[in-house]
């Protein structure tokens, strides 16, 4: 049979501090002959508490006091094995059983005084809607929905006979209600007093207690709203372990399975959402009817998040999860719903483990900027894909200048379009927290030995049967990092636009944004889009490869022009020669007119035209040369 007690300790460690802890207050039960099992023998009691397993709980039984009954604390092992943990604090109420069937003698178990256990408790005992808890449950608060409008009208009747101006403004305790709220508390009701009088210790000194040992964190904790079909593991501060099914409700997949751990639910509301009349219920000037100083029981504001869970204040000044609107604040306006319920956008940290489901809308993210990323787009076979001949940029034809003669700038660029929404309902997973790290740790070895535990790698692959759509990302074990796919992408071009003011922000989103030649040279060597090996001293811009080939090639052949024309003037000037002057013997010949040469012809043609040309080439060229810096990349 079912018993209940109430925890006075609970074993949480193996350490010299928890046994001095058992010691002393087992001890004192023993004195009292109020501890079962009865251990007599110092050396037995002595073994007894340094042998007792973590989550072993010292607890006073809760039964009623009469001339027949006494006082019993009985020592509590765990139900289940170290597989499985419960929590508990001090001062929360417990299930335990009897094992009845041990085979073993009182002189056995006298002198094994493991054996002389027989008491297992199975779990706290979970409270009504009022008290029940995942981080404190104070199972006293239920006796006060015995009669609340009863209890509501004493409160207000003591309040309007103790302040004069009360009197004026509360014409019967009616009207007083309305204004009147409580808050939760830890004060031990008249119920429990009556019926378990010098049994339970005072529950407001166990509270501070606890809370000052660290044995209880306070905090506002959502009861999480289990299904017929979930299992479902929930911590006492705000963690959760779900296995359930798949957020897809599409009936081809809403069966499938899937585990959703959450660390924080309703945090982002609880701390960071702005409090207007869309987000709060506000509830001002109330008076606090169950303050000890009537100093205190001034005017207060409640203030309740609207599609969160609602939390409120306790007398103790530590918040903790609102558990019942009417009895504490006299209102059944509060939706209660989201409380058990899942928040995507606002749970502080999520694991979503999926056997189908699309994780790829705005249920699980914010794709808003992430829609702006422009890919590739190839309409042939990726197989074939180094073959393929690509369409141009739409609006873009191939650059001809007019100084490059023989070379023409020209791109043959793949077309580019925006990352779709994925609506394909695939095996998934989902992570989302503020801070999110992958760490792959560093060598060990104990120096004594041969041994070692290697640097470990981190590995991002995507497969694929076509090793063009085959994709990864390496980090690997000797520093090395190795970035493969069909193209890798680096940078958006309109945080470009934008940063260098191109256009405002609204246009450049929309597309609506004409990028001319102008435009982009004007970005030229300012852009700081991707930056590769940066140091600021000797940081330089890359360059437009297609621009710098044509540009050289037509370099190339300005100086292949200038070396004809001075191979030119070198011909002519090996195959001029002064009349009067002929070779072997010196034979006066008769005067004539002197041979008119080609030479002087085309040494004034090349000094007067065609200098002027490649001089002209040449300034093109450098000017053009000078607006061949990248638009938003720089490298070291």
């Amino acid at each position: 049979m079912f018993k209940t007690g109430i925890v006075l300790h609970y074993v949480s460690e193996y350490s010299k501090n928890e046994e001095e802890l058992l010691r002393q207050k087992l001890s004192a039960f023993r004195n009292e002959k109020v501890l079962n099992p009865q251990i007599e023998e110092d050396d037995s009691f002595e073994n007894l508490i340094l042998n007792l397993p973590i989550g072993t709980t010292i607890c006073k039984v809760l039964k009623e006091k009469s001339f027949f009954s006494s006082e019993e604390v009985v020592i509590c092992l765990p139900m289940f094995s170290s597989h499985i943990s419960l929590p508990v604090k001090e001062n929360e109420v417990v299930w335990f059983i009897r094992d009845d069937d041990s085979p073993f003698d009182s002189l056995i178990e006298e002198g094994t005084p493991l054996l002389a256990v027989r008491h297992y408790w199975l779990s706290r005992k979970i409270g009504l809607k009022t008290s029940e808890d995942l981080n404190y449950s104070f199972y006293q608060r239920d006796t006060l929905i015995t009669n609340l409008d009863a209890n509501k009208k004493k409160i207000a009747e003591n309040l309007s006979a103790k302040k004069s101006d009360l009197k004026k403004t509360f014409k019967n305790y009616k009207d007083a209600i309305k204004d009147v709220i409580e808050l939760p508390d830890y004060d031990d009701t008249i119920h429990y007093k009556s019926l378990y009088e010098d049994i339970i210790p005072n529950s407001n000194i166990s509270y501070e207690k606890i809370v000052s040992e660290s044995t209880l964190l306070p905090a506002p904790v959502p009861r999480w709203h289990s299904k017929h079909h979930e299992l479902t593991l929930q911590g006492s501060n705000n963690t959760l372990i779900n296995l359930t099914n798949t957020n897809n409700t599409q009936s081809n997949y809403k069966s499938k399975g899937a585990i959703d751990i959450v660390s924080g639910r309703h945090m982002i509301d609880q701390f960071y959402v702005e409090e207007n009349k869309d987000t709060v219920y506000e509830y001002k000037n109330k008076i606090v009817g169950n303050l000890d100083s009537e100093d205190e029981n001034k005017n207060l504001d409640i203030k309740i998040r609207k599609n969160s869970f609602a939390y409120i204040r306790n007398t103790k000044g530590d918040t903790e999860t609102l558990k019942n609107q009417r009895l504490y604040l006299s209102t059944e306006d509060i939706d209660e719903s989201p409380e058990g319920k899942i928040n995507l956008d606002h749970d502080a940290s999520r694991l979503y483990i999926s056997e189908f489901d699309n994780v790829d809308n705005a249920l699980y993210y914010d794709a808003t900027y992430f829609s702006q990323q422009t890919t590739l787009f190839n309409e042939s076979n990726p197989a074939e894909e180094n073959n393929a001949k690509f369409s141009l940029v739409e609006g873009f034809e191939p650059i001809e200048k007019d100084f490059l003669e023989r070379e023409k700038i020209s791109r043959n660029n793949l077309t580019s379009d925006f990352i779709e929404e994925k609506n394909l309902i695939l095996p998934a997973i989902f992570a989302k927290s503020n801070n999110i790290r992958l760490v792959a740790r560093k060598r060990f070895q104990d120096k004594s030995k041969e041994e070692w535990l290697n640097e470990g790698s981190i590995r991002l692959i995507k497969e694929s049967e076509n090793f063009f759509t085959y994709s990864h990302m390496c980090l690997e074990d000797d520093g090395q990092v190795a970035i493969d796919g069909s193209t890798i992408l680096l940078g958006n071009f309109k945080k470009e636009l934008l940063r260098q003011e191109v256009a405002p922000l609204e246009d450049i989103l929309e597309d609506n944004v004409e990028i001319t030649d102008k435009n982009l040279i004007s970005m030229h060597g300012n852009g700081h889009g991707v930056l590769i090996g940066y140091e600021e001293n000797i940081a330089e811009p890359l360059v437009l490869g297609n621009s710098l080939e044509s540009m050289l090639k037509e370099l190339i052949h300005i100086n292949l022009d200038l070396l004809e024309e001075l191979n030119k003037v070198s011909n002519n000037l090996l195959n001029h020669t002064h009349s009067g002057v002929t070779p072997g013997g010196a034979v006066t010949q008769p005067a004539s007119a002197p041979p008119t040469y080609s030479f002087v012809f085309d040494t004034d043609n090349f000094v007067g035209t065609e200098k002027d040309k490649i001089s002209n080439k040449y300034q093109f060229l450098r000017d053009n040369l000078h607006q061949m810096l990248s638009r938003f990349a720089k490298t070291t």
